[in-house]
């Protein structure tokens, strides 16, 4: 098994996954961190919060590092170890859970061991990586899965999540998702080298765009309690966030549309085809999905520039 440390430097002030998770803890609670790493965020939740931390972690160096910061750091598998037999009589406001579902090989296992270690009104927070990113599709869509030192392709992530599986992962461990809540990304700004080198990989990418509600979305963020209902009632109420906004994905279309649009003038004039080239890739949806995208949005620029005023009717 290959073990990593994970070292950053976090600010309750930004808008990073690990500030997000740290506002959602609060202040002086008691915390089970799960894969608790060098203590990066241990760190903040003692010194900050006024949080009592236990870490769990599989990297011994790492653990030793965070045992600065932890009451107690407990070096250990989470896929092997029996947590409520190794923490006896403890109970935790929180259970943090921040990027490590995906390196295990039974995130169930672990979603129910920490269940119970829950006080009562106890929550779990967690993040996991988006796999239906649009630049990790655009890499499918060419054939191309290549795992990473950090992202979403990390080398040691043996377990991929998307909103759906997400959603099914907390019903079948039988606790209700409170609040969900994404880190977004726009393609050209991850670890991935997505740059479309002609028209019909612009308009593959602007297809990806226009069809995933979640292609933006980096990571998830998640606080989870447990349910009193069953399985079936809990995944009930759960499917609410099968829903998404559509406005606001819309929105981020018509934004990335805009962007696209002046790539792909640039590709017909770098890239010149032939006619019976360019009027098959016009044949193909997803080529019509973005011009009529790209067509909408420059009838709504012509309006704003023309302040909403009607236009006279052409004779």
């Amino acid at each position: 098994m290959k073990l990593k440390e994970y070292s950053y430097a976090v600010s309750l002030e930004e808008d990073t996954t690990a500030a997000r998770l740290l506002r959602l803890v609060g202040r002086g609670k008691r915390v089970l961190e799960l894969g608790c790493s060098v203590g990066a965020q241990s760190r903040v939740m003692t010194q900050q919060l006024d949080c009592q931390v236990i870490g769990v972690e599989i990297n011994r160096d790492a653990a030793v590092a965070a045992g600065k910061y932890c009451k107690r750091v407990i070096v250990a598998n989470l896929d092997k170890i029996d947590l409520a037999s190794e923490l006896n009589e403890e109970r935790f406001d929180v259970i943090l859970c921040a990027d490590v579902l995906e390196h295990l090989a039974d995130p169930l296992r672990t979603l129910l061991s920490a269940k119970s270690l829950l006080v009562e009104n106890g929550r779990l927070i967690l993040s996991v990586p988006n796999v239906a990113h649009a630049a990790l599709v655009f890499e499918l869509a060419h054939g191309r899965f290549d795992y990473r030192s950090r992202g979403l392709l990390d080398d040691t992530h043996i377990r991929f999540f998307t909103r759906t599986n997400l959603i099914r992962s907390a019903s079948e461990a039988n606790m209700l998702i409170e609040h969900l809540e994404r880190i977004s990304a726009i393609p050209e700004s991850t670890e991935f080298t997505v740059s479309p080198r002609n028209v019909a990989e612009q308009s593959l990418m602007d297809y990806i765009v226009s069809h995933s509600p979640e292609a933006f979305t980096y990571q998830f963020i998640a606080v989870l309690r447990p349910s009193s209902m069953g399985q079936q009632e809990t995944h009930l109420a759960n499917s609410q966030f099968e829903s998404v906004n559509l406005a606001e994905h819309q929105r981020a279309s018509f934004s990335h549309v805009s962007r696209s649009t002046t790539r792909l003038n640039d590709l017909y004039a770098v890239y010149p085809r032939s006619h019976s080239e360019l009027q098959w890739i016009k044949t193909k949806k997803f080529f019509q999905v973005a011009s009529a995208l790209s067509a909408a949005l420059h009838r709504f620029r012509t309006h704003v520039r023309n302040g909403f005023r009607p236009q006279p009717k052409k004779h």
